[in-house]
């Protein structure tokens, strides 16, 4: 038997050793994770764009400085240029990055906005639901919260808004008539015109 056999307690105990220890490893990397810091965006896309700029120069500015190239294994790059390639590099990353976080608040934007009008939309069919279920004198009530003052005075209000000429000559009517004599001769008036229509 080779020396490397082992029984299979020998096996599940070097496993359960493999599993405690890349436990260890996770909780040590959540650690890590939870308090590392948040990126700082502080540079914006633009100034982004103008260090690539700045280094760009840089290259063409080296490139131009550079001797003539030599064969393949001859060319060694200055430690200047290999710096401003890391720089591009970096600066890349950088605005992948950006670009990433600007896509992910559009898209948090557009999201907040679909819930924000959907909320809204559901307040009012909540609203409208409340209301047929109310009882009859409770949409006075509402009325009368709404515009102000007692439920008589604000169906006066919501008469004159909705056909002012009628409400105009119903006002002159009551105040024409006296009022114990009023509803007597507006039953009569009601006779009379149920009475001449076919």
């Amino acid at each position: 038997m080779p020396p490397e056999t082992r029984s299979a307690a020998e096996a599940f105990e070097a496993l359960r050793t493999e599993v405690r220890e890349t436990n260890a490893e996770i909780r040590h990397l959540t650690a890590r994770i939870a308090g590392a810091s948040a990126p700082n965006y502080d540079l914006t896309l633009g100034e982004m764009a103008r260090r690539l700029g700045a280094l760009e120069g840089h290259l063409v500015q080296l490139a131009h400085r550079m001797p003539a190239a030599r064969l393949p294994g001859e060319l060694a790059l200055p430690d200047e240029l290999v710096a401003i390639i890391e720089q591009a590099r970096a600066a890349a990353r950088d605005l992948r990055a950006s670009t990433g976080a600007v896509l992910k608040q559009r898209a948090l934007r557009w999201r907040t906005a679909g819930v924000g009008g959907a909320g809204v939309l559901v307040g009012i069919l909540l609203c409208l639901g409340l209301v047929a279920f109310m009882p009859r004198q409770a949409g006075a009530w509402v009325a009368a919260t709404m515009i102000g003052g007692d439920p008589w005075a604000a169906g006066a209000t919501l008469m004159h808004e909705s056909d002012a000429a009628t409400f105009d000559r119903m006002v002159r009517l009551y105040q024409a008539c006296p009022a114990d004599r009023s509803t007597e001769l507006c039953v009569a008036a009601i006779a009379v015109k149920a009475a001449g229509s076919p």
